[in-house]
């Protein structure tokens, strides 16, 4: 359970108090958002998403969607007008208690839903290690037959070659059966 006193809460709210606010009280947001308003959402259904600071995403929720690759925040609907969400924007960040309070009350669910698909996107990120029996780039992109022969002639345990050119990556492989790249000789 986050506490107000957490020090991710009070320099969240310290960082939000010190937004501007318009002739109504409320605060500002981007001028991209249809509202105007910081953390409101307009439309037919008038929305707050309060987008949280990387040290909070722990908190986000799923219905909050995402920014690239990273969670956004918190968003809860059901208000009935962008004054009233607005308004509750307000409330929530009216003292690092209520502040708390509204972020332990998310769902927290986004590493649930999107974990997944999270992963396989740090996955794609990642640098592609070949295969030793990958046809483009693997052992015989590199090296030759006689390559081949000389670690068949050094580890007579042929099963466990053929198996670990089989599953092991290009690196792997080459650090196991202490090869050179012939081109760097």
């Amino acid at each position: 359970m986050l506490q107000s006193t957490d020090p991710r809460v009070v320099g969240f709210y310290n960082f939000i108090k010190d937004k501007p606010k318009n002739t109504d009280g409320y605060f500002i947001g981007s001028s991209q958002n249809q509202t105007g308003l910081l953390y409101v959402m307009g439309g037919d259904n008038p929305m707050i998403q309060v987008w949280l600071p990387i040290e909070l995403i722990d908190y986000a929720n799923a219905a909050a969607g995402t920014s690239g690759d990273r969670p956004v925040g918190i968003r809860v609907t059901g208000y009935s007008s962008v004054d009233a969400a607005a308004k509750e924007i307000l409330r929530i960040f009216d003292t690092p208690e209520n502040l708390a309070a509204f972020i332990n009350r998310s769902e927290c669910d986004y590493h649930q839903v999107y974990g997944a698909r999270l992963q396989q996107k740090l996955a794609r990120l990642q640098p592609k290690r070949e295969m030793a029996n990958s046809p483009e780039g693997g052992f015989w992109s590199k090296y030759s037959k006689d390559d081949m022969a000389r670690v068949k002639a050094s580890f007579k345990d042929h099963k466990a070659l053929i198996n670990d050119f089989q599953t092991m990556t290009l690196e792997d492989f080459e650090e196991k059966y202490q090869l050179v790249d012939t081109e760097t000789v």
